[in-house]
């Protein structure tokens, strides 16, 4: 459980295409900003009692914004695959959990992400964002939210995917022609959910992948409350 005094959530989500650089730069990033890390997120969860873990999750779907944001997303887009429903259903039940942290929070695989994930498995490349806003305002809706959009091309993300050993996009494993071909298909989505986080509220920052890892913690750091530039 959370400290009694400590301080508000501020949630930093970094998103972007799977070889962006997303987990590089929170790592470099987690050592100059005291942050909760997606890893101890998750070990804290698995931690928790199971008669806690329900109650969070029934919380998170007795949310009607959350179900109807939901159902919008999964008709809009016409999800069919049932791994992409799961993971919006895990969506749902893990929203509130994420509410109730306290502190900085760093994820370099958030909600965003599991959007991400949730279109591109079902073919979904080019979603209105009308489709998506209503879900992403349910969940965000009155956090400190700082999320960073790490925009790279396909072919430098494909080479990144190639040679990483412990990534779990659905990407990772493929042949790299495959890796490239699939993320120049899905080139739009990160746009399309990028604006529909904006018509949800949230504040963007977009880096530039390609720019050197340092670079990027630097940019990160100075939009993000309590952030130490260099000395």
């Amino acid at each position: 459980m959370p400290m009694p005094n400590a301080p508000p959530l501020t949630l930093v989500e970094l998103f972007g295409a799977p070889g962006a650089g997303k987990t590089t730069v929170a790592a470099a990033a987690v050592s100059r900003l005291p942050a909760t890390t997606r890893h101890q997120l998750a070990a804290n969860w698995r931690r928790q009692p199971l008669a806690r873990r329900i109650g969070y999750a029934v919380r998170g779907f007795s949310h009607a914004g959350r179900i109807s944001g939901a159902a919008r997303l999964a008709f809009g887009c016409g999800l069919r695959n049932p791994r992409s429903l799961a993971r919006l259903a895990r969506v749902i039940a893990k929203a509130e959990w994420l509410r109730s942290r306290k502190g900085t929070v760093l994820l370099d695989q958030g909600i965003l992400q599991d959007i991400w994930s949730i279109l591109f498995l079902s073919g979904c490349g080019e979603p209105n964002p009308s489709f998506l806003s209503p879900l992403i305002r349910s969940i965000y809706d009155g956090l400190e939210t700082r999320i960073v959009f790490i925009d790279v091309r396909a072919q430098t993300a494909a080479s990144r995917i190639d040679v990483r050993k412990n990534g779990h996009s659905p990407l990772d494993g493929l042949p790299k022609a495959e890796v490239q071909n699939s993320l120049v298909g899905a080139a739009g989505l990160p746009p399309r959910i990028v604006d529909a986080a904006k018509a949800a509220g949230l504040r963007i920052l977009v880096l530039d992948g390609s720019e050197p890892v340092e670079a990027l913690v630097e940019k990160l750091l100075s939009a993000v409350p309590g952030g130490r530039p260099s000395d």
